[in-house]
């Protein structure tokens, strides 16, 4: 017994005396090179979180979190498409109460990132979507989610789109385009065309209202989001007695001045924080928002940085 142990001992010693001496043999290129895998393995076996837009439990494209392992853009745009892609192999991550839409059968053919643009190649099952408006809703929301992206061209089977289902659509799709749009128009003139995100237990909604409402934006974002009659299965968490009082854009910033109404023990509320930075970035070309309370600054947010 005690001579197996010893010459176990002996095995183990001259193992570890032989991994030292490899260690010090390999150039200092090579242990680069290895500490960058190493660091890079770290890294995408360290699950990081991106936006995208499912349908919810209430028949609304909303916004939510799925976890993905890539870190360039076009296998990011892999992955999500993949998500959004009915009975995925992500499936199990897919947060609950959400679906997605693509039909099942839908492969992706390429993926092209060129600037800001994702040219977004699928195959014909993509057609076949039972609910092709809010399809594409999701697919053009969740992809101008990537960082630097705007704009998406959508093709199949190699083709550019330019109609579904003799719906005619733009051959590059925006945000534009609207989501979970409703109407509430008087007049076909001068069209009024807001995008507001509303709270939704743990995830955020967005409505494009079309009105024929003349007032700024963002007057209309705030007076929805303090409304009393939002639909009962949307949600904002503002003070219904909150008021706009002034606003100004300078310098790339949007000053927001409200009543004490905001507030909720002496701050404003995070849910608050997000459905008004949400709603600002999907109709302004802005990069930071200023909240003030009796022209006191309470926060200051830069839009590129929000985490919601």
């Amino acid at each position: 017994m005690l001579k197996r142990m010893s010459i176990k001992r002996i095995v183990t010693s001259l193992i570890a005396l032989l991994l030292v001496t490899l260690i010090y043999l390999i150039p200092t290129n090579h242990t680069t090179k290895t500490n960058n895998i190493i660091e890079t393995t770290k890294y995408i076996t360290e699950e990081n979180t991106h936006t995208i837009y499912l349908l919810d439990k209430d028949n609304y494209i909303s916004m939510t979190k799925v976890p993905i392992i890539n870190i360039e853009r076009k296998e990011i745009a892999k992955e999500l498409i993949t998500y959004l892609i009915k009975d995925n192999k992500y499936q199990d991550k897919i947060p609950n109460n959400f679906t997605a839409l693509i039909n099942s059968n839908t492969k992706i053919l390429s993926i092209e990132v060129i600037d800001n643009i994702i040219k977004c190649n699928l195959s014909k099952e993509y057609l076949d979507t039972k609910i092709p408006e809010k399809t594409l809703e999701a697919l053009v929301y969740t992809l101008t989610s990537i960082d630097g992206i705007d704009t998406v061209i959508l093709y199949i089977e190699n083709e550019i789109i330019t109609k579904i289902n003799d719906q005619i659509i733009p051959t590059k799709l925006t945000r534009d385009i609207g989501i979970n749009k409703d109407y509430n128009l008087n007049s076909t003139k001068d069209i009024n065309k807001t995008t507001i995100y509303y709270n939704n237990d743990d995830y955020y909604t967005p409505i494009t209202k079309y009105t024929n409402d003349p007032n700024e934006k963002i007057d209309i974002i705030i007076k929805e989001l303090t409304s009393t009659t939002i639909k009962p299965d949307l949600e904002s968490k503002m003070n219904s007695n909150t008021k706009l009082k002034e606003y100004e854009i300078k310098d790339n910033t949007l000053s927001l001045s409200f009543n004490e109404e905001i507030l909720e023990n002496k701050k404003i509320p995070e849910e608050v924080i997000n459905t008004i930075c949400l709603s600002v970035i999907d109709n302004y070309n802005i990069e930071n928002i200023i909240m003030l309370v009796n022209q006191e600054e309470i926060v200051k947010i830069n839009l590129k940085s929000l985490e919601y």
